[in-house]
């Protein structure tokens, strides 16, 4: 900006001044030297243009913003330092917050002037920054009068922002030019000049950090929150890290947590921290003020900070919590994490075991329980990124994924790039892990035991539970159980009643994993087995009461013998397996439950019952003197009855596949009569279910078929009953045009998508040829049946044709130059090519001569009948 050189003697002393004069005056070097008059002429006409215009015009706000421009070069270059700070005092202290008109919000050059508006306000805030580090370096001291007025000045714009923010924010929440707003907010970095205020003065911090809580409502502005640094600067606060609370100790937890909970991916770059490092510092500020005895919502917050910050580490693959080897963690950080918690769960467990824990948990208001469902969620996250990576180091690169022991000696790369592969090779860790774990399950049993009727809440235990159990359970069901359910974090409103579902989330973590020991695995069992029997016993006291804990305790015994056959070994006696198989059977028989919530408690019990039972058949097949054990009838039951009803098995998907593996072992085992099966209605019911499955399902149960058939027995006895009974076909020919539909409708997607159906389509064309003798048996009857005809002929040549669909895309690649390969490997390239296409030209072509005989033999046929007839009944 350029204008011309004036002095006091140009300044207008008869009539008002206007803005331009004001610039043109400023602009000159006499401003140095500026006449008090000409000073309070400038005050009073900025004082009554603000009290005038509460809203500002495209021309007023460019005059205003050229006029803080130049005040802002002046401040920048020392020139009349006092002056510009009783000028910027003076605006911030009487200017409108709420400045923009609202009509003018489609005026692109109007958007552009609020814009650079708050560039400005960037600019100034910036100057003022570099000005205090400047006298700090120069002299070791900020002058005293200049960091009063400067502290003044910052604590001014930062009240001034948050009042913009309140009244903008205000309108964005009703959805009045909310795009308008956001794009101010935005554009004119009110985030980072927020973020430069910060720290400077302790009123304008207040007020910074109530407008980052009003900006933290919106996610709209968390790239801008993260982008300008405040997230480091709360996380190194000691306002963050103090004993007691206060209210600017809870509003940075607020947004810390609301940004933690929100961009779990970009943790790594919130805090010149690593993650472990700033989680430690949480967990010794929670373990200060338990042992002060505050358990106020300060400190139930810090602990859900925490608890996002882990769980952030589990979603994000690049910035796992535990990883020594980047820079700034080392294995002390990783040590001293795990002392931590140690001494924080002995002193809540000392807590736990107080005589009054059941009451203070039921009280509504107690802020105890609130403190424990977000310790728990936390233990629950930690036992999650422990577990989970440690069972990605034991197993990832290895061969034998049922091998769940410890690998000292794997030297697979994926190993060492593994977090906490630290665990095998630092026993001081890996002795600290243990600890933890044996601690955390001892102190949730006593929970267990001292709060052992439900607690109030409003918490849908079964649906999460069985959405959660559904959604992390992938064939085979034992090598592939989740952990635990991931149950969200909740509202503390909600919190009470989750203590018991996080509770059993952490025992079905540990049961499910192999750092525990047997000695915890077993007190798990003889803490669960018990409270179902007494239960049964009490079965008209607990009648009509909320049955979610017996639901949980059912739950955890199920996962327990999933993973531990030598515990179940020693627990699951035989009174307690005839127990259960009664409570199979009760369930089972119902009448049919009308109560949305009951029908699923019962499914959900079927469901668990069952796998115990099927676990407890599995771990005594092999054993002829512990088979007898086996019920036989109850076998014959569940077999019979579920594939002839079908609804639950088609309902439910982890029932079914513990079914499919439950009649596999029946089957080949001879615990069931698999003439009686292949023979009867059994099979044709069976394959029925495959034709209403998944396609991960309808994989796993035509896999167990082709198990069959590879039994020279079983195969002649499902040929046998093939001879009598076709619909076999049938229903294998419905599931093939079933799959080739779906692929049809899944070509957009990727290979990866359509692989799994492709599966499908080779098993079926795999059972065909073994039923059909290589496809030259029962020709003629397909040939009878034109509904079958084109599908049978798609399964016959299904596996030639996609062998030559690959042939033929290399050949493609090779006469487009794509691919380059020797001559003698083209040659043999072409006569694959050429054999395939002849192989499947004599395939159709035997069809073709069976159904032109099949053709032929009905017209001769049909003609003697009409000579017959002609002849009077008489040949």
């Amino acid at each position: 900006m350029g204008g011309p050189r004036s002095d006091s003697s140009t300044w207008p002393t008869s009539r008002q001044v206007t803005f331009n004069e004001i610039c043109e005056f400023v602009w000159g070097e006499n401003v140095k030297g500026m006449p008090d008059h000409v000073q309070e002429e400038i005050s009073n006409f900025l004082f009554k243009f603000y009290q005038a215009h509460k809203f500002f015009t495209c021309v007023e706000l460019e005059n205003l913003n050229n006029f803080l421009t130049l005040l802002i070069r002046n401040f920048r270059d020392h020139t009349n330092d006092k002056f510009c700070m009783k000028i910027f005092l003076l605006h911030f202290r009487n200017v409108s917050a709420s400045f923009v008109k609202n009509n003018r919000a489609e005026d692109g050059l109007y958007v552009k002037q609020i814009t650079r508006y708050f560039l400005c306000l960037h600019e100034l805030l910036r100057h003022l920054k570099e000005r205090q580090q400047g006298e700090t370096v120069r002299t070791g001291e900020i002058g005293k009068s200049t960091s009063e007025d400067e502290s003044l000045l910052v604590a001014s714009i930062a009240k001034y922002l948050n009042l913009f923010l309140v009244s903008a924010l205000r309108l964005v929440e009703r959805n009045y030019l909310a795009r308008l707003y956001c794009t101010i907010i935005s554009h004119g970095r009110i985030a980072e000049i927020l973020a430069n205020a910060y720290g400077q003065n302790e009123e304008a911090d207040e007020d910074i950090i109530h407008s980052f809580v009003l900006l933290t409502e919106r996610k709209e502005f968390d790239k801008h929150i993260i982008k300008c640094g405040i997230i480091n600067k709360f996380t190194t606060s000691q306002a963050l890290n103090q004993s007691k609370a206060s209210p600017k100790n809870s509003f940075i937890i607020q947004v810390l947590i609301k940004i933690a909970k929100r961009n779990f991916k970009e943790l790594r770059i919130y805090t010149s921290k690593s993650n472990l490092q700033f989680v430690n510092s949480l967990i010794e500020v929670v373990h200060y003020k338990i042992t002060e005895g505050d358990f106020g919502l300060s400190c139930a917050n810090l602990l859900r900070l925490f608890s996002y910050i882990v769980e952030g580490g589990l979603c994000s693959a690049g910035s796992p919590l535990f990883d020594h080897h980047t820079h700034d963690v080392s294995d002390t950080d990783e040590i001293l994490f795990f002392e931590h918690m140690n001494k924080l769960i002995e002193n809540v467990e000392c807590l736990v075991r107080s005589a009054n824990l059941c009451n203070r948990v039921q009280e509504k208001d107690d802020p105890f329980g609130y403190f424990l469902g977000a310790f728990f969620c936390a233990l629950r996250n930690v036992l999650q990124a422990v577990l989970n990576s440690d069972e990605s180091v034991t197993s990832a690169g290895c061969e034998d994924i049922g091998d769940c022991k410890p690998r000292e000696s794997c030297l697979h790369s994926c190993c060492f790039s593994n977090p906490l592969w630290a665990l095998h090779q630092n026993s001081q860790m890996r002795g600290e892990v243990e600890k933890m774990i044996c601690s955390i399950l001892d102190m949730i049993l006593s929970f267990l035991v001292h709060c052992s009727s439900p607690l109030p809440g409003a918490l849908k235990t079964c649906v999460l539970c069985s959405r959660s159990f559904l959604y992390w359970t992938s064939p085979p069901i034992c090598s592939s159980l989740p952990l635990f359910a991931l149950f969200p974090l909740l509202p503390p409103t909600d919190e009470k009643k989750s203590l018991h579902m996080l509770c059993f989330d952490i025992v079905n973590a540990i049961s499910s994993c192999h750092l525990a020991s047997t000695m915890e695995k077993k007190k798990i069992a003889e803490n669960v087995i018990p409270f179902m029997i007494g239960i049964h016993s009490n079965e008209k006291v607990a009648e009509g009461k909320d049955n979610y804990l017996y639901l949980k305790h059912v739950e955890a015994l199920f996962f327990l013998c999933l993973h531990n056959e030598y515990v179940c070994r020693e627990y699951f006696k035989e009174e307690f397996i005839k127990l259960v198989e009664e409570l199979y059977l009760k369930i089972d028989q119902r009448e049919k439950v009308e109560n949305v919530k009951k029908k699923e408690e019962c499914d959900l019990l079927k469901l668990y019952y069952f796998g115990i039972l099927y676990m407890f058949a599995q771990m005594n097949i092999n054993n002829e003197k512990e088979k007898k054990k086996i019920s036989l009838p109850f076998i014959n039951y569940v077999i019979v009855n579920e594939l002839q009803n079908k609804k639950f098995l088609l309902e439910n998907h982890v029932y079914c596949l513990l079914f499919l593996r439950f009649l596999n072992m029946s089957l080949l085992n001879n615990l069931y009569d698999f003439k009686k099966f292949a023979q009867g209605v059994s099979l044709v019911h069976f394959l029925k279910v495959v034709r209403g499955v998944d396609a991960s399902l309808k994989t796993a149960a035509l896999n167990i078929l082709v198990q069959w058939m590879e039994r020279d027995h079983c195969l002649k006895l499902i040929k046998t009953h093939v001879k009598t009974n076709k619909q076999i076909f049938h229903i294998l020919l419905e599931i093939w045009i079933l799959v080739h539909d779906e692929m049809t409708g899944e070509k957009k997607d990727s290979l990866e998508a359509s692989a799994k159906w492709e599966t499908v389509l080779y098993i079926i064309h795999h059972i065909f040829k073994r039923l059909t003798n290589g496809f030259t048996k029962y020709l003629s009857y397909f040939s009878e049946h034109q509904d079958l005809l084109s599908n049978f002929k798609r399964v016959m040549t299904f596996e030639e044709k996609y062998i030559l669909e690959i042939y033929s895309q290399i050949c493609q690649d090779v006469e487009a130059n794509r691919l380059g390969i020797l001559e003698k490997d083209r040659n043999c390239l072409n006569d694959k090519v050429k054999s395939c296409a002849e192989k499947i030209e004599q395939m159709e072509k035997r069809l073709q001569v069976t159904t032109e005989e099949s053709y032929r033999k009905n017209v001769d046929e049909l003609e003697n009948y009409y000579n017959y007839v002609r002849a009077g009944g008489e040949f």
